[in-house]
């Protein structure tokens, strides 16, 4: 029970969110009166509730899927369940409950950029730049098949939200512990401060690597010519090459 009781802990964060998902339930159970918003909202959010606190249901679970159970807070529309409640107040007393509600929003929330791992958007699909304009450098033609490319760590999740048509040797996998997934031998290579071109483009090869991406401030030895390669791109903070020993297929 307190391993529950840590991820509804570590779920709610430093906010009152599920603090409020609470109140808004409480007050829909006793006077919603619609009999299908009260079978999703009022006993569907409930029960979904009610499973996630009973220690037998964690138990069974994590014997299917140890380390995931937060996930079953994902499926509580709780979202839902205080944005509707607060309709509903409004109506009945708008001024009183919209000032109310925006001062619990207020005090329970956070200023979102003070996160490290949140910034403001450059462009339409909230990514980084850099990884757009490395996606455009290197984007098949139409008559191409997808090219492979190698990238550090921090562009992963960014390239596949950006584009299906370039493959990586690595991605999300490298990343999660709890899969115990062998660290990639390319990806081991770009960590080195030091990065040898000779062994990084032999290896990259042999992993049919059309384009790979280092940063700028890795120091790299060995001659681009002799290693067949060409810098295709400089960014801020990343070297784009194409490796010319790997052919880019066409389409049948």
């Amino acid at each position: 029970m307190t391993t529950v009781l840590t991820i509804w802990k570590d779920y709610q964060g430093v906010g009152t969110y599920c603090l409020l998902f609470l109140i808004a339930w409480t007050y829909l159970f006793f006077t919603e009166e619609k009999k299908q918003i009260r079978a999703i909202l009022v006993y569907g959010a409930g029960a979904l509730q009610l499973l996630f606190f009973l220690p037998p249901f964690f138990a069974f679970y994590s014997m299917l899927d140890e380390g995931t159970y937060y996930r079953i807070l994902w499926i509580i529309p709780m979202t839902v369940v205080i944005a509707y409640a607060g309709v509903k107040l409004h109506t009945k007393r708008p001024v009183l409950v919209l000032a109310m509600l925006s001062l619990i929003l207020i005090l329970g929330g956070k200023y979102v950029y003070s996160s490290p791992y949140i910034t403001q958007a450059e462009n339409l699909y909230h990514l980084p730049q850099e990884a757009i304009d490395i996606c455009d450098a290197i984007m098949p033609a139409e008559d191409e098949e997808r090219v492979n490319a190698t990238f550090p760590l921090e562009l992963v999740h960014f390239i596949r939200q950006y584009s299906t048509n370039i493959q990586m040797p690595f991605g999300r996998d490298m990343l999660v512990d709890g899969w115990s997934v062998g660290e990639h031998p390319l990806l081991t290579l770009l960590k080195e401060d030091t990065i040898s071109l000779a062994e990084f483009t032999e290896l990259a090869t042999e992993h049919n690597q059309n384009y790979f991406v280092i940063e700028k401030h890795k120091q790299i030895e060995g001659d681009l010519q002799k290693a067949n390669i060409q810098l295709l791109l400089e960014t801020e903070r990343y070297f784009v090459y194409w490796n010319k020993n790997v052919p880019i297929l066409k389409k049948p």
